[in-house]
C-alpha cells in the first residue's frame, strides 16, 4: 500500500512509518493496515460438511450408478434402434472422453452434483440421438430410400434438437450466475456437457451415418429398427 523501505533494525518490537504527505494520508494508511482488526460482523452464506468416509462412499455409489445407467442406455439404443443405436453408443463414448478431457484442461474437481450433471448430460445426448433415429424411421416407413430418409430425418430433427439445447444452456447459465456452491458446480458441468454434446451427438452421428449409408452395405430397413410390414401397411 505504501511501498516502504526498511531504514533500520527493529530492536524493541515497534516501528514507525514516515514519509506521508499529510496527517490525513497517514491516518488512511493506518486504517488500511488495521483493516483486519476491525470488528466486522460476518454472515454465513453457505456451509457444507461431509465426513471423509461418507464422502468417499457417496462418490463410489454415484459413479456406480452412472456406469449402470450408461450401460442400460447403450443396450436400450441398440435393441430399439439397431444401427443408429450402435452409432449413438459410439458417439456417447466419444462424448464422455471429450468431456473428461475438458474437465482435465479446466483443472475441475468432479463433485457429487457434478457427477449428477455428467449423467444428465448423457441423457441429453441420448435424447438427441433418439429424436433423430425416430425421424429417420418415420421417413423409412413412408417408403423413401434409406439415403433419402437419412437426409430428411436429419433435417427435420435438427431444429428440434438445437432448440432443446438452447433452453438447457439458458437454464444452466441462470444456475451459474445466480446459484451458489454446489449449484454453480452443477451448472458448469451441465454447460460443458451441452457444448460437447452438440459436437459429438448432433454432427458426428450424422457424419458417420452418412458414411455407412454411402457404402451401400446398410440399406436394409431392418438395420434401422423398421419392419417390412410397417412399410407395406402404409
Amino acid at each position: 500500500m505504501s511501498d516502504p523501505t526498511v531504514q533500520g533494525v527493529f530492536t524493541d518490537g515497534t516501528a514507525t512509518i514516515s514519509g506521508q504527505p499529510t496527517p490525513a494520508d497517514a491516518k488512511a494508511l493506518a486504517d488500511t493496515i488495521n483493516l483486519g482488526a476491525l470488528p466486522l460482523k460476518l454472515t454465513e452464506k453457505y456451509t457444507q460438511s461431509v465426513g471423509a468416509t461418507l464422502g468417499k462412499k457417496s462418490l463410489e455409489e454415484t459413479l456406480l450408478a452412472g456406469i449402470i445407467a450408461s450401460v442400460a442406455i447403450f443396450v436400450f439404443m441398440v435393441v430399439f434402434y439397431r444401427l443408429p443405436g450402435v452409432i449413438a453408443g459410439f458417439c456417447l463414448l466419444v462424448f464422455v472422453w471429450l468431456l473428461i478431457a475438458v474437465f482435465w484442461l479446466m483443472g475441475a474437481t468432479l463433485t457429487l452434483p457434478g457427477i449428477a450433471a455428467f449423467v444428465l448430460g448423457i441423457g441429453i445426448a441420448v435424447d438427441s440421438n433418439i429424436i433423430t433415429a425416430e425421424r429417420i424411421k418415420d421417413e423409412i416407413r413412408t417408403g423413401k430410400s434409406i439415403a433419402s430418409s437419412l437426409r430428411s430425418g436429419n433435417k427435420n430433427s435438427f431444429r428440434t434438437i438445437i432448440d432443446a439445447h438452447i433452453t438447457n444452456i439458458i437454464a444452466g447459465a441462470v444456475l451459474y450466475f445466480i446459484g451458489q456452491g454446489s449449484v454453480k458446480g452443477f451448472a458448469v458441468v451441465l454447460l460443458a456437457s451441452i457444448i460437447c454434446n452438440i459436437a459429438t451427438n448432433i454432427f458426428l452421428p450424422r457424419y458417420l451415418m452418412h458414411l455407412l449409408v454411402k457404402s451401400g452395405k446398410f440399406n436394409k430397413v431392418g438395420y434401422y429398427g423398421v419392419k417390412e410390414s410397417e412399410i407395406r401397411a402404409l
